[in-house]
């Protein structure tokens, strides 16, 4: 799959922002789809999270990508985003953890979630729709900040999605998108 930017590229562009402003802003812009599945969202972070430095853009894209997704998989329950510091490679890092109470997958469909155009299976797609993108750039733009993204899930109790990036990701090399 690609996604096409600037010719086949996708470039890092990189600025200082405040952690908890930027959460609090994507709150505000997800409650309504939380709250059409009768969801309650919190969002907490630990103390003294502060500035990161990173692609806004593609933090605020992997959050609310998560966020989404975990709205639309949950029924009459919680969704929770904690933002905690943490270490990363020896380096400082932030470690952004989404739970739900949804519908949670399998290990064999947790296993293939992040890959392109995969969903966790056909009837899930006809009941929730979706192109199955989403978690494939999640990973993506995890990896070009030099950070990941892992899952753990229950089926019938729910999904955890952990992202890890650097308080101060690294200048990038350009690289194919491809």
């Amino acid at each position: 799959y690609r996604v096409k930017s600037e010719a086949g590229k996708m470039r890092v562009s990189l600025e200082r922002f405040d952690v908890r402003t930027t959460g609090n802003e994507l709150h505000d812009t997800v409650r309504p789809v939380v709250e059409k599945n009768d969801n309650k969202l919190t969002v907490t972070f630990g103390e003294g999270i502060g500035a990161m430095k990173a692609d806004l853009t593609k933090t605020k894209q992997i959050l609310l990508n998560l966020l989404s997704n975990a709205a639309k998989f949950t029924r009459s329950g919680t969704i929770t985003l904690m933002v905690e510091e943490c270490t990363f490679d020896g380096h400082p890092g932030l470690t952004f953890v989404l739970t739900d109470t949804g519908v949670g997958m399998t290990r064999d469909q947790a296993s293939k979630i992040f890959d392109p155009f995969t969903q966790a299976d056909v009837t899930t797609t006809r009941k929730y729709g979706g192109t199955g993108l989403g978690l494939a750039l999640v990973s993506r733009f995890c990896q070009m900040m030099s950070g990941d993204v892992s899952v753990d899930s229950q089926p019938g109790i729910g999904s955890r999605f952990t992202v890890r990036l650097p308080r101060d990701v690294p200048e990038p090399a350009i690289e194919n998108a491809a």
